[in-house]
């Protein structure tokens, strides 16, 4: 059975029904083709992805991973939650909740130890203060009402624990020819996480390019991502709440 936690939530009604067109559309079409895990731009990516944020994690002084109690908002089918666990975290100290049934049902297949619940929103189904590190992926983009962004940021800092610390990785730039997400700027999220202290990693070669240099060549893939910074489409964050709220 699915678990799920089902709040009225009117502010984010709208916005959850058009994330939830967006992904029913994206399956029709056929487009989670183009993020299959064994295509090279893909490879690359998980790649950069994994160096950032060991890099922040690192300068945060939460590495080790083994006894830190995790969540991941918008978890999908559980794929980072599964990183995190290869890089010494425990299942049972990991959670995840998304809006998507199909997902929640793929996640608990494959971390049946863990916490996987299907939700509608906010408020998020625990006390205040309850996780080390809280983890989001392509979250804040996927929402264009302000005020939802900032109810979604807030809940976030509320259950992060003082000691803690908030992983993002999301758009700087707006997906050309889409209206699924919108660019997250550095100064939006200082918006956001006004009680923070950000600090920043740039990565990701932009999809269109890394799809025609990574089957050819991988490490000019690579290569291209770290020397031409303009060229990198997301930006990791982590952020360490200075104040309670």
């Amino acid at each position: 059975l699915v678990g799920s936690v089902r709040k009225e939530n009117p502010v984010f009604q709208d916005e959850r029904e058009r994330i939830l067109e967006a992904y029913d559309q994206r399956k029709q079409r056929g487009l989670s083709t183009l993020y299959h895990w064994s295509k090279p731009d893909v490879l690359v990516s998980h790649f950069s992805r994994q160096w950032a944020a060991a890099k922040l994690l690192n300068k945060a002084a939460l590495s080790d991973l083994h006894d830190l109690k995790i969540l991941d908002v918008g978890c999908g089918s559980g794929q980072w939650l599964m990183q995190l666990m290869q890089w010494g975290a425990q299942p049972e100290n990991l959670h995840g909740i998304d809006l998507l049934e199909d997902r929640v049902i793929q996640a608990q297949k494959y971390l049946p130890a863990s916490s996987i619940a299907l939700t509608e929103g906010w408020p998020f189904p625990f006390e205040s203060q309850a996780f080390d590190l809280v983890c989001a992926n392509t979250e804040i983009s996927s929402i264009h009402d302000s005020a939802a962004r900032q109810k979604l940021a807030d809940e976030m800092v509320r259950i992060c624990r003082p000691q803690g610390a908030i992983l993002i990785y999301d758009f700087q730039y707006a997906k050309p020819g889409s209206t699924d997400t919108i660019a997250v700027t550095k100064r939006e999220m200082q918006k956001l996480f006004s009680n923070g202290s950000l600090s920043t990693q740039s990565l990701t070669l932009a999809p269109p390019i890394c799809r025609k240099v990574a089957p050819w060549s991988t490490t000019l893939a690579i290569l291209l991502e770290t020397a031409l910074s303009p060229l990198r489409t997301h930006v990791m964050y982590l952020i360490t709440p200075t104040t309670a709220m």
